[in-house]
């Protein structure tokens, strides 16, 4: 029995002695627990002693100091988006502090990513497109210091700063010749009032150039013209700011090569001029400006011109005779002409629930002739209206079907013209069962023919398809417009006459860019299928492509169903 108590107390001796020889640094500087050697320090404290602060340090806050020589402070930020940028200011008042910054571990003096290690009192590190994490920075004591430790962390820029700037704060500094929160707006090139560019400009797809006119003190005229000679390019200007898709004073989205925008009456602005590349295109562009004249294109048809100006014929108001006072009435013709770049307007009030069809027809073809609507009594614009049609690509025709949703309702109108044209405007009243449309805007298509097609936006294409002992009608509509606009159209079916967005035998939910409707009879017939296509307002693309195809069998599948 002695000899095994002796044993036990020397295996004991050995324990202590093994378990003394694992202690840790400096007892972890009392600020830790000491596990096989190791220390597992507190919170708020780092290194192999624990004697390293490790402080979380948020974003716009200061934390300060003292260090002895050799001594380390860390404190970390995290981080939680890619892109953005951070920068640390240490502010000293004696001493020397370096700073290292590393990510998701502390710096060493060998391992950092940034840092800052000079004898300055004050010293400032940026890190830009900063990944998500946990960065930690260090500040060293090359000698014994006091400091106070700035951060700040900073969102990503817009867009990357579309590559013509830097992100600086979390805002773009742009480069020169670039502009705007994101550095995507090219600068404008100042041009005089009469100003030629005959070197072609190349413009890629999706990207504009700008260019500002000064008009000042002058009542003026302003006329812009653009060769495209080759891709698409589109025209728009705006006053005192730089236009867009979806912000500007007037805009020519025509195709073809040639395209010109003609505007009166500027008097003390700036105008910009925007040359958008819809597919790319290499371009010339000519500006001239010239006094405004006493009348304005005729004063519209509707007056005589004087020295003093337009006199305006009964029923008729405006600086260049351009309102009609009292609304149109059905079947009335309204005729006139348009100065380039202006408005004709006058309005209808219908009192009973028929819809109207509203015809317009020019003197030219292509003119560039839109006709906008509005419900109400404020006039349409060309960046505020319920509804539009325009000349193009119909040349010289242009309907509106509007539907009616009660007893009384009030319509009003405008007539713009990018071209100096004559016009002749009638409406029609549609009775319950049947929409007027013109003939010659109802094409026809053979059934089982793949049709290709498109349509402006707010606006309708219709196409009919004669069926004989048919039990049933099927089409298939296919957007072209690629995935930036998925869903663009809306189809409608009725037989016997075009649809309406009220009046149709059956429409789809405009969900997915494929368009399946389907009509099925009690037994066989023979009548005229008519399809309308619509493309929302909203929609991305000015204009819609796409693919029709139609059937109509002769014979009833459910009979080919076994029993």
């Amino acid at each position: 029995k002695r000899m095994k108590v002796l044993y036990l107390l020397l295996l004991l001796g050995v324990l202590v002695a093994l378990v003394g020889a694992q202690s840790c640094l400096n007892n972890c500087s009392h600020r830790g627990i000491c596990i096989s050697g190791i220390c597992l320090c507190s919170v708020g404290w780092a290194g192999d002693d624990c004697s390293y602060k490790n402080e979380h340090i948020d974003n716009g806050t200061s934390h300060s100091g003292t260090l002895n020589y050799a001594g380390w402070a860390y404190y970390n930020t995290r981080v939680v988006t890619n892109g953005g940028s951070i920068t640390w200011i240490v502010n000293s008042t004696r001493g020397d502090c370096d700073v290292y910054v590393y990510l998701n571990d502390y710096p060493t003096r060998s391992r950092w990513l940034i840092r800052d290690v000079s004898a300055n009192l004050n010293s400032e590190l940026t890190l830009r497109d900063a990944q998500h994490g946990v960065w930690v920075a260090g500040v060293y004591g090359f000698a014994s210091c006091d400091y106070r430790l700035s951060v700040y962390v900073y969102e990503p820029c817009p867009n990357s700063c579309s590559r013509h700037g830097i992100c600086l704060h979390g805002s773009c500094l742009c480069d020169s010749g670039w502009s705007g929160a994101d550095c995507s707006l090219r600068e404008a090139r100042v041009l005089s009032l009469n100003s030629t560019i005959n070197s072609p400009t190349f413009l890629a797809s999706g990207s504009w150039d700008y260019y500002a006119v000064y008009i000042n003190n002058t009542n003026s005229q302003l006329t812009v013209e653009m060769w495209d000679r080759s891709g698409d390019c589109d025209l728009y200007i705006n006053f005192d700011h730089y236009p867009s898709s979806i912000s500007y004073t007037d805009a020519n989205l025509t195709f073809g090569n040639y395209s010109t925008i003609h505007y009166g009456t500027i008097i003390n602005h700036v105008v910009y001029i925007g040359v958008y590349g819809f597919w790319g295109c290499n371009y010339t562009l000519k500006t001239t400006a010239s006094p405004q004249t006493t009348c304005d294109y005729l004063c519209s048809s509707h007056g005589d011109c004087d020295v003093s100006g337009c006199k305006c014929y009964p029923g008729f108001s405006g600086p260049r005779c351009q309102r009609k006072t009292n609304p149109l009435v059905a079947n009335e013709t309204l005729s006139g002409t348009i100065a380039s770049g202006t408005f004709n307007y006058f309005s209808f009030r219908t009192e009973t629930s028929s819809a109207i069809t509203v015809s317009l027809t020019t003197n030219w073809w292509n003119t560039g002739v839109t006709l906008y609507a509005s419900e109400g009594s404020t006039d349409p614009s060309l960046d505020s209206f319920d509804y539009s049609a325009s000349t193009y690509p119909t040349y010289n025709k242009a309907h509106l079907i509007l539907d009616a949703y009660g007893d009384y309702q009030e319509w009003s109108f405008g007539v713009h013209a990018r071209f100096n044209t004559h016009y002749n405007v009638t409406i029609t009243i549609n009775n319950a069962n049947y929409t007027y449309i013109p003939n010659d805007t109802v094409t026809p298509v053979p059934l089982a023919k793949q049709v290709s097609s498109s349509v402006r936006r707010s606006e309708w294409k219709y196409f009919s398809f004669n069926l004989t002992r048919a039990y049933y009608f099927e089409v298939f509509i296919k957007e072209s417009n690629g995935h930036e606009s998925p869903v663009n159209l809306t189809v409608f079916v009725r037989n016997d006459a075009p649809p309406t967005a009220t009046i149709y035998t059956a429409t789809d939910d405009g969900s997915t860019d494929n368009h399946y409707l389907r009509v099925a009879f009690n037994q066989s017939v023979s009548v005229t299928m008519y399809v309308g296509v619509y493309s929302n307002e909203d929609v991305l693309n000015y204009v819609s492509d796409f693919e029709i195809i139609a059937w109509a069998p002769s014979f009833n599948r459910q009979l080919l169903l076994p029993e």
